[in-house]
């Protein structure tokens, strides 16, 4: 879905793989100070300057193109305007 969006914007993408061969209790355990929220993929946040802003699954009930394209646009505006 990144590939539709602007490519002046820089969106920086961390991508933590939860599979049988990972131990999953400490990956979340890593996690957790940083996103307290986090109990599995997928999941999205919108972080500035260290601190999150957004959640996806706060604002959202689905993944879907429409709600990720909503989503990303109102952060890209937010970012623009600062």
């Amino acid at each position: 879905m990144l590939d539709q969006h602007r490519s002046d914007v820089q969106i920086h993408v961390k991508e933590m793989v939860l599979d049988a061969e990972s131990d999953r209790n400490q990956a979340l355990k890593d996690l957790e100070p940083v996103f307290p929220e986090f109990t599995g993929t997928p999941d999205l946040y919108y972080i500035e300057k260290g601190e999150i802003k957004s959640r996806f699954w706060n604002e959202y009930d689905e993944i879907s193109e429409a709600n990720f394209d909503e989503w990303i646009h109102k952060y890209l505006k937010t970012e623009e305007t600062n």
